[in-house]
């Protein structure tokens, strides 16, 4: 039998007696109360205080989270481990950031995605393509493969990377670079 809603219920039954009864000569401060709650309960429920819940999402965890790499040897790498931007996004040539589609742009539609990119790697040419995470836009998903088709890294570091993208406000694309980050407001 679980004890935690009979915990709950005979505190929150009790609780409305004491602060219902007029004869006591001084009340109980809510905050009191609530404090007591959240010590006396939560540990019974398991609840997580709130440094142990998810972060909220950024631009900036976004692209730590989502950016991962394979190096020429096979080796996996995470963009998480980095403290500054990660060796792969620096190593890249040629960054031109994808278009955003007039449509959706003049609609406020925007998404974040995940685009994987496959490297040739004598030349450092982006050899395939493809959405690990989509935007939730096919328009926007096809944008960005098309935009990090034309990406150059510097040949034979790296095999396979994830780029994420973020489509955000009318016109403003960011995707991760070497310097920072690259606003297009939706003129090339």
């Amino acid at each position: 039998m679980d004890l935690c809603p009979q915990i709950v219920l005979t505190f929150l039954y009790r609780f409305r007696q004491i602060t219902a009864c007029r004869q006591m000569k001084f009340s109980v401060p809510s905050l009191l109360v609530a404090g007591l709650l959240s010590f006396a309960i939560l540990p019974a429920l398991n609840a997580q205080p709130p440094s142990d819940r998810p972060r909220k999402l950024t631009t900036k965890s976004f692209m730590e989270a989502e950016s991962r790499a394979v190096d020429g040897k096979g080796l996996h790498y995470r963009g998480t481990d980095y403290a500054e931007k990660p060796p792969w996004i620096n190593d890249a040539i040629k960054k031109l950031p994808p278009k955003y589609p007039y449509e959706q742009r003049a609609r406020y539609i925007g998404g974040l995605g995940v685009v994987r990119v496959t490297l040739d790697l004598s030349t450092g040419d982006v050899s395939k393509a493809a959405i690990v995470r989509s935007t939730g836009v096919p328009a926007l998903d096809n944008s960005a493969m098309e935009g990090f088709r034309q990406w150059r890294w510097k040949p034979g570091k790296w095999k396979e990377i994830d780029v994420p993208v973020i489509f955000t406000k009318p016109g403003v694309v960011i995707t991760p670079d070497g310097a920072g980050m690259i606003v297009y407001d939706g003129r090339r």
